[in-house]
């Protein structure tokens, strides 16, 4: 019969070898393609069924949808020749040859000169004094003298933001005196620019790295060079083939992906270390012929329903509306499957390969290194059995502590939080704030509906006043709106003002058609709208939903004092990056809390139906609860910011973290069920399962700990966030289930037999 299921277990490797090789080249093509072609955009953080997102999308389909990079130099200014002349090359570029079939990359660029001379010259004819107090902080520094140049990018150039600023930055080397270190870019399409290849280097630096740490570990455990590269060798195929969906399923590759490959191979080699660790014990009981076989029957379900959990905490991910991280948890859900299928017909195969090159060196059991385990595990035994409660009790009382903390936890999503201040990016950043002016975008409209009263000059006169309310609001602030570009309107409504107003009314329909050219006024279904381009700057220390909801109420209220009797035709609408990026926020302490209760739900849910009890599931999620609440609990009290890479820990960190309880609790399980008090139970877990776990946790923590001194800060802020976590967890997994087991809760869930004193020292257990 055995040799039977050997042959059998021998069958299914050779035909999943023969499947994976037909699928590697395949894999490694997409797998690199799914790289080439990373693409960061924080416009898809958030889901089209926001508000914020309809909103940001209707905008950009009436006013300005295209992206802009703001370009500068240190000594540009409105008559540096260079501007000019840097304008000129790159106008060139929105025409390419024809013959070359490209798609050119950028719409227009306009300088600081161009607008200068525009407002200095019919039909505007401004003084130079007062083209400078218009274009202050938008088109020209504080100090009266630096300028710039604003380049408008096509679709094409938005899509390919990479390749827009490599083009920007060939152009400017064309030019005496400036290059790619002098030259100053900012704007959305330069962030996301910097995000692509900051993830795109994480993954070669950190990520090649973390799998060579995770094979050391794995070897420095199985002492075994062989049977450890046969496991890398299986891991990297599972992890090219995830690589490869991303590709082949046509699926944005985002920066939050690159951590799925280290992810991949984190949990095939610990469920491989928990195989092998059956074999050890199948070795010792049945003998190096029949163990690959033993240890699957034994302990294949396990492993199965471990990595199960796993893929199910991941995919819990996918309730948040932050794209990236939906399809990080779609995806790496899903290329655990195909991890766990491996791992359950590949591995057996090479275990068998593993007996026969044993037994032909007559190698000996590996009783004798286990043995010398047995004095640990059985003293932590005694320990729990002795100080259950008051290891239960310190437990709760650090729960209940850190519970206060989760109050405070806050969400970020600000620059900073990609990047260290000392990167090249930051850095131009505030070059540019400084000397040029805030970048940072909120677009205000005031949409007008066709009962409204307020003629033109009237509509000019109410923009004005919100313009000057907004930046004594906020000090640091820039607005640009269709008064920009035209004459003051009569503030006062006196009657000896009367004929002035009416001159200005009749200028202003005059220039309509320009006002509607530069997109500051736009006329849509009857309603009438105008703009307010709000800039603010991007590094500030303060949240963006407070300037948000600061910047709203200073609106409404101008609007409810400057015209009361036509504030109900009058709706201010707010969109731009500042919207969008607050509610993508709160958006992401909500995914926070819902991705992490449906990975406890199903989680819970996969494990009452696997362990075949419902009191085991649920007891199985309290230990897992506890180092979610330590971390995050622990983050609020220390005032730290949960940034989008330290949001994904906690349905991963339980994905990971689980896999050790239910080892834990299928060995404890299957002593009760052999007639074990609970302290015999408990000592059993330990000594078959209690060196795997701390093995799995060292090897997991090898990969994820070089992610803590990646320059990426996602990446960064999740290495150490998922240390941290499963640290905790193995003090969750080896002191607090235990006490839970041999305690009130687990004589309530598996009763085991009558406990008798010193049982758990005397008991003859098979090791």
């Amino acid at each position: 019969m055995k040799q039977d299921e050997n042959a059998q277990v021998r069958r299914r490797a050779i035909v999943a070898c023969a499947v994976a090789a037909c699928i590697t080249p395949f894999a490694l093509y997409g797998g690199y393609q799914a790289l080439a072609h990373m693409r960061n955009d924080v416009l898809q953080w958030t889901s089209s069924d926001l508000e914020a997102k309809h909103t940001f999308d209707w905008f950009g389909e009436h006013f300005e949808g295209q992206e802009i990079i703001l370009v500068s130099w240190p000594g540009c200014s409105v008559n540096d020749p260079r501007l000019d002349q840097f304008a000129e090359r790159l106008r060139r570029e929105t025409k390419p040859p024809a013959d070359q079939g490209k798609r050119p990359l950028i719409e227009s660029v306009t300088t600081g000169a161009d607008v200068w001379r525009e407002l200095t010259t019919e039909p505007a004819n401004f003084s130079p004094q007062e083209v400078f107090a218009r274009l202050r902080g938008v088109m020209i520094g504080p100090d009266g003298k630096t300028s710039g140049a604003v380049v408008v990018l096509t679709k094409e150039g938005t899509s390919q933001g990479q390749a827009a600023v490599t083009l920007i930055q060939s152009v400017a080397r064309g030019i005496d005196g400036l290059d790619s270190e002098t030259i100053k870019l900012a704007g959305y399409s330069v962030q996301m620019a910097a995000i692509d290849k900051a993830s795109l280097a994480t993954m070669y630096q950190m990520a090649v790295p973390a799998g060579f740490a995770v094979m050391f570990a794995a070897w420095f455990f199985l002492r075994d060079i062989p049977l450890t590269l046969s496991i890398g060798l299986i891991a990297g195929f599972c992890q090219a083939t995830s690589l490869a969906m991303v590709y082949y399923l046509d699926l944005p590759m985002t920066g939050m992906l690159t951590i799925m490959p280290v992810l991949i191979i984190v949990i095939f080699v610990s469920g491989s270390v928990h195989l092998i660790n059956y074999y050890d014990d199948a070795v010792h009981e049945t003998g190096l012929r029949d163990a690959p076989t033993v240890a699957l029957r034994v302990g294949g379900f396990t492993c199965f329903l471990a990595v199960l959990t796993s893929a199910f905490g991941i995919a819990s991910l996918a309730v948040s509306k932050i794209e990236p991280v939906e399809v990080f948890g779609w995806m790496t859900s899903l290329a655990l499957i195909i991890t766990v299928i491996a791992l359950l017909t590949l591995l057996p195969g090479m275990l068998l390969i593993k007996s026969r090159r044993s037994a032909a060196r007559r190698s000996t059991s590996p009783l004798p290194q286990r043995l010398g385990t047995t004095a640990f595990w059985s003293a932590a035994a005694r320990f729990i059995q002795r100080f259950h409660r008051p290891v239960q009790v310190v437990f709760l009382l650090l729960t209940l502590l850190c519970m206060i903390g989760l109050r405070q936890v806050r969400t970020s999503m600000q620059l900073r939080d990609f990047f260290f201040e000392s990167s090249r990016i930051v850095r131009d950043y505030h070059w540019v704030e400084d000397r040029l002016g805030p970048i940072f975008s909120a677009e205000v409209v005031l949409r007008f509906d066709p009962a409204c009263a307020l003629n033109m000059h009237d509509r000019l006169r109410l923009v004005t006043r919100i313009e000057k309310a907004i930046r004594k609001k906020h000090s640091n602030a820039v607005t640009v709106s269709a008064a920009t570009f035209t004459a003051s309107p009569v503030l006062s409504n006196r009657l000896r003002w009367a004929v002035r107003r009416a001159v200005m009314l009749r200028k202003l329909e005059e220039h309509r058609p320009r006002l509607l050219k530069k997109k500051f006024l736009a006329e849509i279904d009857g309603d009438e709208y105008w703009r307010i381009s709000v800039r603010l700057r991007s590094l500030s220390d303060e949240p963006f939903s407070e300037t948000l909801e600061q910047l709203q109420q200073t609106v409404d209220a101008t609007i409810r004092q400057r015209v009361p009797k036509e504030a109900d035709h009058i709706t201010a609408i707010y969109t731009g990056l500042l919207p969008l990026v607050a509610n993508s926020q709160a958006e992401l302490l909500r995914g926070l809390i819902v991705s992490f209760l449906t990975s406890v739900l199903l989680i819970g849910g996969v494990l009452i139906v696997g362990l075949r009890s419902v009191r085991l599931g649920i007891l199985s999620t309290l230990p897992n609860f506890f180092p979610i609440i330590i971390v995050f609990g622990g983050l609020g009290w220390l005032g730290r910011p949960v940034d989008i890479g330290t949001m994904m820990t906690a349905s991963i960190g339980l994905g990971i973290a689980v896999d050790d309880t239910v080892h834990f609790l299928t060995w404890f399980k299957r002593s009760i069920d052999a007639g074990h008090s609970r302290p015999v139970a408990v000592r059993m877990a330990y000594l078959r399962c209690g060196s795997a776990i701390v093995r799995t946790t060292v090897i997991c923590a090898a990969a994820m700990i070089l992610f803590a001194f990646s320059s990426f800060g996602p990446a960064r802020q999740f290495g150490n966030s998922i240390c941290w976590l499963l640290g905790v967890a193995l003090l969750g997994d080896l002191l607090l289930l235990p006490a839970l087991l041999i305690g009130p809760i687990g004589r309530l869930v598996l009763p085991g037999k009558v406990d008798r004193p010193g049982i758990a020292e005397t008991a003859e257990i098979a090791v």
